[in-house]
């Protein structure tokens, strides 16, 4: 082997795709086989995390075992020198969402052809295994273009959150909320359980985001869970357009009201596309209506909410599907011969029913804290949470000093904005205030790989500190309960993590009191990010603003 060859577990590495706080991807040539392949490979205290080892080998057994042309293969999976390691297909092309931004919407015989397959791997995935994908979108689309700039390949990538009915030791464990907002089914916002027809809704979501350039429901967190939840379906043009009824009974907000299966959507698009003589599916009538086919209520609503997953579940999760999300060379997007690219019309925005209120923002909670007011003077409601209820700042005394910050529930001891100090940050010797009893925040980075290293050492930290239970003397005893109650043990404070997006580069912590009862989501969570509108100068710090339940 040359000086400059590098070889893991017999694969030969070609070069780096990607790195971060949980390992590295590369492209790899197979040892014995004429093909290349995508290796991850994680770091040695990541894969030495409680029972994860366990995990990460039953889930690729089982995404292994998913065999369809449109879908991603797992190939293999191992160990090497304490770090594990797992093999995919690699394929060398663009995915579906960087294909909308560079070259806009695409022609509808051309997305009714993309469509088309990766419907066909949902439906198998179903039929074969109860699996659902959890987490459709353009994004996890990946195209190969073969001569003449043709489409040659569609692989639905990301299949790492799949969860089969009924399983709940899954990667996306009992209790998590698994997706991407804007192409998430009102049952995956609520927490229900979900089957095929909440990928179906997915898989609306973006066909429409194909076709127009725009999802259907777009806006802050809090508008786009509205709109899931709530809103009628936008038409495809100002004028209307003939697959709106395939799109209203695909986005039905009852998983009763739409299609039997994913081809079947298809195959109505294709129908009412083709079709001139005023083609309608056959379809309930579609009201504004809830999850529970309730009018809104005009009091104040609240996200729904759901107990986030367990560590090392969620660890699993993301490497799994960290490793998915780099299997590809993300290149420019092929010109598609043949076909002109038509403008998009702008999707029309409706007016939700009931919007929900979101009482508190940023700017009221820290008036005097310079970035804030800068963060949010050209939009007020940029930062926005539910409700804040304050309790009296009392001190307390952590044991051991270092465990000071697990015990805050700050989301790091370092990496804390003055936003944060404002009510968590500890401070050198060892004193804790409360300004929050219960508290989530979003942590917002520069890069992907920074989320990960700080993650990392998150695991690393929080696990050595709830070793035995951490000591606190406090001047009172109803805060001392509380405390106790919140920080005391890993079962009864729980630094819940969930996925790292990679658009972003951040990702969300939680605390649950099991005294108050209190319980905070992702979807809460990310009611406080914009992912469309991070300052830049911001994103090198996190910005983490406490709230209770």
């Amino acid at each position: 082997m040359g000086d400059d060859e590098r070889r893991i577990a017999g694969y030969l590495v070609v070069r780096e795709i990607g790195s971060g706080g949980m390992g590295e991807v590369y492209l790899v040539e197979h040892p014995r086989l004429p093909r290349r392949d995508a290796l991850k490979l994680l770091d040695s205290d990541v894969s030495g995390i409680g029972d994860f080892k366990a995990r990460f080998i039953r889930e690729s057994e089982v995404l292994a075992g998913l065999k369809h042309p449109n879908i991603i293969q797992i190939y293999d999976r191992g160990e090497v020198d304490g770090r594990l390691w797992l093999t995919m297909e690699y394929v060398d092309g663009t995915d579906v969402a960087h294909l909308i931004r560079s070259s806009g919407p695409m022609p509808v015989p051309l997305a009714l052809d993309v469509v088309q397959s990766v419907a066909s791997a949902l439906d198998y995935a179903w039929r074969s295994r109860s699996l659902t994908h959890r987490d459709v979108k353009p994004a996890n689309i990946l195209i190969a273009f073969g001569e003449f700039g043709r489409i040659s390949e569609v692989k639905l990538a990301d299949f790492g959150i799949a969860k089969s009915v009924g399983e709940s030791t899954s990667l996306s464990a009992a209790g998590s909320t698994v997706g991407t907002m804007q192409f998430m089914s009102p049952e995956a916002i609520s927490g229900s359980n979900l089957d095929s027809r909440s990928d179906q809704y997915s898989l609306a979501c973006t066909a429409y985001q194909m076709i127009t350039g725009a999802v259907p429901f777009s806006g802050t967190a809090s508008e786009i869970v509205s709109g899931h939840l709530t809103r009628s379906v936008p038409s495809l043009s100002p004028g209307g357009s003939r697959l709106d009824p395939v799109f209203a009974r695909a986005l039905a907000k009852r998983p009763s009201d739409r299609y039997p299966s994913c081809e079947s959507f298809v195959q109505d698009l294709r129908t009412a596309w083709s079709d001139t003589s005023g083609f309608a599916p056959t379809a309930p009538q579609l009201g504004v209506v809830g999850i529970s086919d309730r009018a809104p209520s005009t009091s104040t609503r609240r996200a729904p909410r759901r107990v986030l997953p367990g560590l090392v579940a969620a660890l699993v999760l993301m490497i799994v599907v960290g490793a998915g999300a780099v299997a590809f060379r993300a290149g420019p997007a092929a010109t598609i011969a043949g076909q002109a690219v038509p403008a998009s019309p702008s999707a029309p925005t409706s007016t939700p029913a009931s919007e929900p209120v979101l009482a508190v923002s940023a700017a009221q909670l820290l008036p005097s804290d310079q970035d804030v007011r800068d963060l949010t003077s050209n939009d007020p409601g940029f930062w926005t949470i539910d409700r804040t209820d304050s309790v009296e700042e009392q001190g307390g005394t952590v044991s051991p000093a270092e465990c000071t910050w697990v015990a805050s529930g700050s989301s790091s001891p370092t990496e804390v904005s003055r936003a944060t100090a404002r009510y968590r940050h500890p401070t050198p010797n060892g004193r804790l205030t409360f300004g929050m009893s219960v508290s989530t925040g979003a942590v917002v980075y520069r890069t992907v790989s920074d989320a990960e290293t700080v993650f990392a050492r998150l695991v690393r930290d929080f696990t050595n500190c709830t070793k035995s239970p951490i000591q606190i003397t406090s001047p009172t005893g109803s805060v001392m309960r509380l405390v106790t109650a919140v920080t005391g043990t890993p079962s009864d404070w729980q630094l819940w993590s969930t996925l790292i997006y990679q658009d972003v580069g951040y990702f969300c912590t939680s605390s649950e009191s099991r005294v108050r009862n209190s319980i905070v989501s992702v979807t809460r969570c990310l009611d406080q990010v914009d992912q469309s509108n991070v300052p830049a100068r911001l994103t090198a710090k996190s910005v983490n603003l406490a709230r209770t339940l």
